[in-house]
């Protein structure tokens, strides 16, 4: 009898723990993401690749830090993040073609370039790069997107909630 009651207990303890860690770790991501936008300047310094169209330079999942650009220092060849009218999800791909300030862009995976060009107006940034290479923390990005959806701001919501109340009681 004892040895059950002290294994739930402690299996009861160790889930505690555990969503103890994963609340920290989702509230520093949200405040990470807002020091960023400060430092930044960007709307979305934190981003996430949503599709497979720029494989194999970053996968689905992948998270990647974007820093304000002026649209006319982009070059071809810049990884730049932007808004569509059709989409919205913002679009991580590749400047192909500039032209009279016409900027156009194309999935490294996708076999045609994107419909139109973007304007400056549509550009959040580029894609921060580390030795020529995008920055990007593999598989992180879904829980990023995880938490901006509804089912995320629920869980994240009920967390908190259960971090409160097991501290009132814990005081009692």
């Amino acid at each position: 009898m004892k040895r059950g009651f002290y294994l739930s207990s402690l299996y009861r303890r160790a889930a505690k723990e555990i969503v103890y860690i994963i609340l920290v770790a989702l509230l520093l991501l949200v405040l990470v993401d807002f020091g960023l936008n400060l430092v930044f300047g960007v709307k979305y310094p934190l981003a996430v690749v949503m599709s497979g169209s720029m494989k194999p330079t970053l996968e689905p999942g992948d998270l990647i830090l974007v820093q304000k650009v002026d649209p006319m220092n982009l070059k071809v060849g810049d990884i730049i993040v932007f808004e569509v009218p059709w989409s919205s999800t913002p679009i991580v791909h590749r400047v192909v073609a500039i032209e009279d300030g016409k900027i156009f862009t194309k999935g490294d995976n996708n076999l045609y370039p994107d419909p139109g060009y973007r304007s400056p107006e549509d550009i959040y940034g580029k894609v921060i790069e580390v030795s020529g290479n995008p920055f990007r923390i593999p598989l992180v990005g879904y829980i990023l997107a995880f938490t901006q959806t509804i089912y995320g701001k629920a869980i994240l919501v009920v967390l908190l909630a259960i971090m409160v109340i097991r501290d009132i009681y814990r005081k009692e």
